[in-house]
C-alpha cells in the first residue's frame, strides 16, 4: 500500500471507458457482503457479470460441521438450503438488472475424496469426516490453507476463469483479498492472481475484515495499493438482507455494521 488510490481516480476511469467488471464471487453472497455498494453502484453505468464460484452441496452423510451449519441456516437438509441460496442470490442480482452465472463446484464443507480406498469409503459411511477434504470447519476451512486434494478442483477453476476471462477480455475483474478466511476464497484468489494477472482488483472480506485487519505485515509478498468505496450504505444492507438463509447466522443481533467497502490492486 504505498500510494493511496481514490475511489474517484479509479472507479471514474471504469466509468469514463465503459470498462465491463465481472465479480467473482466464491460464495452465493459473498460479493455483495464485500462489495455490494460498488456492484449496485457500477451496475447502473457499466457491464458487471457476476460469477459465484462455490454453489453446490454433495450427498449425505454430512459432516458434523455441515449439520452445524445447516441446523444455523435452519435447514436439514443441504439441496434444498442451497436451492434457497440460489433463488436469494438471482434474486437480489435481479434488482441490479444482473444476471449471476454459477459454476458449480461444491461447497469445502461438503466437498469429499474423490478415488477413496475401499476400506476408507465405507468407513466414511459411519464417521463422515473420513471421506471429506476439509472435515472440520475450525481446523480445516477456517484456517483458509488449501488442501493437495484440491488440485484438480483448482485446475477446472482456473479453467473456467481463463474462458470467462477470454471472452470478456477488456473487463476489470474483483475477487475476495482472502485475508485468514475460508479456504474456498483463498482457491478463488489464488485462481484469479493466476489468469487475470494484470486487470485484478481484490476486495475486503466482508464479514471477515471486522477481526481481520490488513497490514503490510500480513499481506505477505503481495504488493498492494488500496483505495475505499462509500455511496449507498442503506441500499447495500437491503441487498445483503435479501440473504435470508444466512442472515441470521451472519447478524445474530439483526445489526449490519458497514464500514466503507476496500479494495486493494496489484502494484507492479
Amino acid at each position: 500500500m504505498e500510494k493511496e488510490y481514490s475511489a474517484k481516480n479509479t472507479i471514474d476511469r471504469i466509468i469514463e471507458e465503459k470498462i465491463p467488471c465481472i465479480f467473482v464471487s466464491p460464495h452465493l453472497d459473498d460479493a455483495i457482503l464485500s462489495a455490494g455498494d460498488l456492484i449496485s453502484f457500477l451496475s447502473k453505468r457499466t457491464e458487471v457479470k457476476v460469477v459465484n464460484v462455490f454453489t453446490e452441496p454433495s450427498p449425505r452423510p454430512y459432516t458434523l460441521s455441515a449439520k452445524a451449519f445447516l441446523s444455523q441456516c435452519g435447514y436439514k437438509d443441504a439441496n434444498l438450503l442451497f436451492d434457497d441460496r440460489i433463488r436469494e442470490d438471482r434474486q437480489v442480482f435481479l434488482r441490479l438488472n444482473i444476471d449471476p452465472v454459477y459454476l458449480g463446484f461444491v461447497d469445502a464443507t461438503w466437498r469429499k475424496i474423490t478415488n477413496m480406498g475401499f476400506i476408507r469409503r465405507i468407513l466414511s459411511n459411519i464417521i463422515p469426516e473420513l471421506g471429506h477434504v476439509y472435515p472440520v470447519f475450525r481446523i480445516n476451512i477456517s484456517d483458509g490453507k488449501a488442501s493437495s486434494r484440491d488440485a484438480e478442483l483448482i485446475r477446472d477453476l482456473e479453467s473456467k476463469l481463463k474462458s470467462i476471462g477470454e471472452s470478456h477480455p477488456k473487463s476489470i475483474v474483483f475477487c475476495p483479498l482472502a485475508l485468514r478466511t475460508h479456504v474456498d476464497h483463498t482457491i478463488v484468489r489464488d485462481a484469479c492472481l493466476k489468469v487475470f494477472q494484470d486487470n485484478l482488483i481484490l476486495w475486503s472480506d466482508f464479514p471477515y475484515s471486522l477481526k481481520n485487519k490488513v497490514s503490510l505485515q500480513n499481506l505477505g509478498k503481495m504488493r498492494l495499493t488500496s483505495f475505499e468505496w462509500s455511496n449507498d450504505h442503506d441500499g447495500k444492507k437491503k441487498l445483503i438482507e435479501g440473504y435470508e438463509s444466512q442472515f441470521k447466522g451472519l447478524f445474530p443481533d439483526s445489526k449490519i455494521n458497514l464500514n466503507p467497502e476496500t479494495y486493494y490492486l496489484v502494484s507492479k
